[in-house]
């Protein structure tokens, strides 16, 4: 593997961010993929009613792997599952208290992690960059793993 490779560079960054952020919440008892879930449902309840496959969809999660963060949480006491009266298979995810508190935390950690991760890089690096990482997503998305 040459230290040229984008799949490389892909795992370093994605397992330093996972290490610092899971680092960061361990004292809220969550780990950084919950926390960036857990703002998520946080910030989309404020437009309406968040569901499993809200969070599958912005996150490009299986449905175990939903299930599994979202029992945690649960378990955590930040969400709740709350039936929907037009579909009882339907329920809605519903932050609690304890969650906001947490949220505020989780929000400065991502935005310290944010600032460290970019710091050095113009405005315009950044944005290539995004732009480069939303295109190889999308063709990764475009042949199924073989």
């Amino acid at each position: 593997m040459s230290k040229d490779d984008c799949g490389l560079w892909v795992n370093v960054l994605s397992h330093k961010l996972k290490k610092r952020m899971n680092a960061m919440l361990i004292d809220f008892g969550i780990t950084g993929v919950q926390g960036r879930v857990l703002s998520f449902i946080i910030e989309s309840s404020k437009n309406g009613p968040v569901y499993q496959r809200d969070v599958e969809r912005a996150f490009e999660f299986s449905r175990s792997t939903t299930t599994g963060i979202l029992q945690l949480l649960e378990k955590s006491d930040v969400i709740v599952r709350e039936s929907v009266p037009e579909d009882a298979r339907l329920k809605k995810l519903v932050p609690t208290a304890k969650a906001r508190q947490i949220d505020v935390r989780v929000q400065e950690r991502i935005r310290d992690n944010e600032a460290l991760m970019t710091r050095g890089l113009s405005p315009g690096q950044i944005q290539l960059f995004l732009e480069t990482a939303r295109q190889m997503s999308a063709n990764l998305d475009q042949e199924p793993a073989p």
